[in-house]
Parts: structure tokens; sequence; C-alpha cells
């Protein structure tokens, strides 16, 4: 892998950019609504989860939390161009290489990330669960969420997006959980934990298959 495609960027300008141009645009025209923010932390290093339904996730996502997020993209999409690897890049988002399981590259940023005392957003599922061709709430999930957390101490924190927001007028609903202990669990373990908080927040708050 390029080094050019993978660094830790301490100011993600374009993240900032970004958030500050389309933030309000998104909340103006999609009007989704927000639950259990609290359990946002205000300071220190976290890793947020979520089910991963459209790509528009990350904008329901970052529009309400007040801190810069740093997301794992697929390899594919730092190969599209060499603009959108800049601007991937310097919006401070962690490359995955899906079929580089001994390096692991990504899981070793994202948690450097975390030492530094950043916040990390994951979608354990890797890729997304499209409504169209749903037949469960959740896909499997992928280990790398909670072995950052048993890692670091970073607090692992469950949410879940209801709803489909590539549907305007639609209702979508954006709800966080408390964060959950996977400390002293097996890595399998700690992944069901983190499946079934996930599902039951999608459960309670009306999604369907």
């Amino acid at each position: 892998m390029s080094k050019q495609r993978q660094k830790i960027v301490e100011r993600p300008w374009v993240y900032y950019i970004i958030r500050v141009l389309f933030a309000p645009l998104f909340l103006l025209v999609f009007h989704p609504k927000y639950i259990g923010m609290k359990n946002i932390p205000r300071k220190g290093a976290f890793i947020l989860t979520s089910n991963h339904k459209t790509s528009l996730d990350q904008f329901i996502i970052s529009a309400r939390v007040n801190r810069t997020l740093h997301y794992l993209a697929a390899e594919k999409l730092f190969k599209k161009n060499k603009l959108l690897t800049f601007l991937l890049v310097n919006a401070g988002v962690v490359q995955v290489e899906r079929f580089n399981k001994e390096r692991n590259s990504a899981l070793q940023y994202a948690i450097k990330y975390l030492e530094r005392g950043c916040a990390v957003q994951v979608h354990p599922e890797g890729t997304r669960n499209r409504a169209e061709k749903r037949k469960q709430l959740l896909l499997p999930f992928k280990r790398g969420a909670v072995v950052m957390a048993q890692r670091t101490g970073a607090p692992l924190i469950p949410s879940a997006i209801i709803g489909d927001p590539n549907i305007i007028g639609k209702r979508v609903i954006y709800v966080v959980g408390e964060p959950i202990d996977v400390a002293g669990l097996s890595v399998e373990a700690g992944t069901e934990k983190l499946r079934q908080a996930i599902k039951k927040l999608l459960v309670k708050y009306g999604e369907k298959v």
C-alpha cells in the first residue's frame, strides 16, 4: 500500500469543511431524529459502531456528533482517482485493505488515532445491508471494533440507524446506546455482545427486515 493512501491526519480539514457545508443541508432535507446523544463522550477516545444501510450513513452520524470521527472505508474508494484519494486521506479516513489480513493496517491506524484521544467510527457489518436485499436486521459482524476496544481501553459505543435515508420524507432515527464492556471477553464473545446491543436498539425503535 502506498504511504500516500494512509497516514495519521491530526487536523482533517476536509472533514471539517464537509461537515460545515453539508450537515445543515442534510438536517434540513431529511429531518432525522436523534436519541441518546448524551452517550457520546465530549473528550477522549471512543469507538462508535453502527449498522450500515446506505452511503448516507456517515452524514446521518456526523451531522450531530460534535466530535471529529475517523471512519473506516473500503480500499476500493482510495483507488478510484487521485482527487478522491486526496480528499479521503485529508478527511482522516482509514483505508481498509480487505484482502490483507496479515498486515491489517486499518486496525493499526485506527488504534493510533485512539491512542491520540481521537474518535473512530466503525460499521462492524463491513458492508451495506441494503434494504432491497435485506434478509436479516444485521449481517455478521467483523471483529475489528472489539479488538480496538480491548487493545486501547476506549469505550465501545453501539448505535443504530432506523429508517431509510434514501427516501426523502421518510423519518430516519439515529439512536446511540450506552457503552458496552468487552474487557475480559473473548473477541468472539465481545463481538456477539456488540451485535446484540445494536440489534436491541434496532428492534426497540421499530426497525424491521
